[in-house]
């Protein structure tokens, strides 16, 4: 009995070494179509709108009484204070944002 298996290959890469020692890399690559990449955008979209959904629209919340301190951030000033006050100990302020802290260097 005779099995034949046929693989369809979009992108493949062969690297091997010559017989004089040196590395070779052969590669058929079909660049990504713009339908495909505006697809793979679209659905990252998705997803990371469904990943960031709880922590908007009062999600902070779940993070209440933990303690601790934001130590850096790209928060804007006002979103980091309300975070520190959420996760933080009384009386504690946020670490400067990323930004802050570029234009104070």
């Amino acid at each position: 009995m005779s099995d034949l298996v046929v693989v369809d290959l979009k992108d493949a890469v062969a690297v091997y070494r010559t017989k004089d020692g040196r590395l070779h890399v052969d590669s058929s690559v079909q660049p990504t179509s713009t339908e495909q990449a505006e697809w793979g955008g679209f659905l990252g979209a998705i997803l990371g709108g469904l990943l960031a959904a709880p922590f908007t629209a009062g999600g902070l919340e779940q993070f209440r009484g933990y303690g601790g301190t934001i130590l850096r951030t790209t928060l804007p000033p006002r979103e980091a204070s309300r975070l520190q006050q959420v996760i933080g100990v009384e009386g504690a302020t946020a670490a400067p944002s990323a930004a802050q802290q570029r234009a104070n260097a």
